[in-house]
């Protein structure tokens, strides 16, 4: 990949986020991708225009990573660490904010409450989906249809 994220011997193709062939370990994280396809967008643009393309220049606005209920870490720029609910709030914060649209905005913040503030239990609560309960000695409850005697 050449230093405008343009894909080496092939005209006018770009690559930014996961499938860009990086030497560096930024190819994994949201921020670069998302600064990546702005970049391409406006080289591009550049391009249509009968401009030259320009380098890639990636901002580092630090890392963080959610680990659980109230628990992350974070790493921010100047070398600010946090971790445990402080990290968990700041990243909940980030990623509200970074959403496309309000409504975006507010049926996320609303998961959210749902699930992290509303029904505070000791029990574990999946990001994605749905599980089934689990019975005191670790078995999982039956499935509907399971309970149905076959006739």
């Amino acid at each position: 990949m050449n230093d405008d994220l343009s894909v080496k011997g092939v005209d006018r193709v770009f690559s930014a986020g996961d499938i860009a062939a990086q030497d560096d370990a930024l190819a994994q994280l949201a921020q670069p991708a998302l600064q990546g396809g702005k970049h391409v967008a406006e080289q591009i643009k550049r391009r249509l225009a009968g401009k030259p393309t320009e380098r890639f220049k990636y901002f580092d606005k630090g890392t963080m990573a959610t680990i659980g209920t109230n628990a992350a870490v974070a790493q921010l720029r100047g070398g600010i660490t946090m971790v445990g609910p402080v990290a968990w709030a700041a990243w909940v914060f980030v990623h509200i904010t970074s959403l496309l649209g309000n409504g975006n905005r507010m049926s996320t913040l609303t998961h959210f409450f749902v699930r992290y503030v509303w029904f505070m239990r000791k029990r574990s609560i999946p990001i994605v989906g749905d599980v089934r309960p689990v019975r005191p000695n670790g078995d999982r409850e039956p499935e509907p249809w399971q309970l149905q005697k076959a006739e």
